[in-house]
């Protein structure tokens, strides 16, 4: 069975671990409380094919550069979150983004497989634009998503877009067969 490690970036409180358990265990958690770090696993099977998605939910890990750093360098997809009604949860994407891409040491022709969740969109209160996530999707080419963890509203689609992006850039080769050996009698 494949392994598909997925990280959920983005600053404090904008619903990374609620966006996860949302996927994991299809409940929404009222009450915030601060992680500094969870891992969530779930299995799924997508045209016959079974694969555990691995999502760390890096809460407070953006404090630690060591742990980030370490963390960044072993995973396939990124989630970036921030929330609609914090426009300094947008801003820090870009940061985030650019941190990944100097750990996993990429040139800049490189793409790192992202999708951009503008998450909280149940919320009545907007301080970031659709258009603006989009452009920032555009610039970074990563597939953007608005999403409600309370909702579900396309909780499961941001995952499996990250699962896709994920096989589409390291597809699975089935294991070669090994050759038949020819009939040899000895007598």
């Amino acid at each position: 069975m494949t392994s598909i490690k997925i990280t959920v970036l983005g600053i404090g409180a904008v619903g990374k671990s609620c966006l996860s358990i949302r996927f994991i265990r299809d409940i929404f958690l009222d009450d915030y409380e601060p992680t500094i770090s969870d891992n969530y696993q779930k299995t799924i099977n997508i045209e016959g094919k079974s694969y555990v998605v691995d999502i760390l939910d890096t809460a407070g890990m953006e404090n630690n550069s060591v742990l980030q750093n370490a963390t960044i360098k072993q995973r396939d997809c990124f989630i970036l979150v921030y929330s609609i009604a914090d426009r300094a949860s947008f801003d820090s994407i870009g940061r985030i983004y650019d941190d990944i891409v100097r750990i996993k040491e990429l040139n800049e022709n490189d793409n790192v497989p992202c999708i951009l969740c503008a998450n909280k969109v149940d919320l009545p209160e907007r301080h970031v634009d659709t258009a603006d996530g989009q452009e920032l999707a555009d610039k970074i080419h990563a597939i953007y998503l608005e999403t409600s963890a309370k909702t579900g509203y396309n909780v499961d689609k941001a995952i499996m877009a990250a699962v896709n992006e994920v096989i589409k850039k390291f597809p699975t080769e089935p294991a070669p067969k090994p050759p038949k050996k020819p009939w040899c009698n000895i007598l």
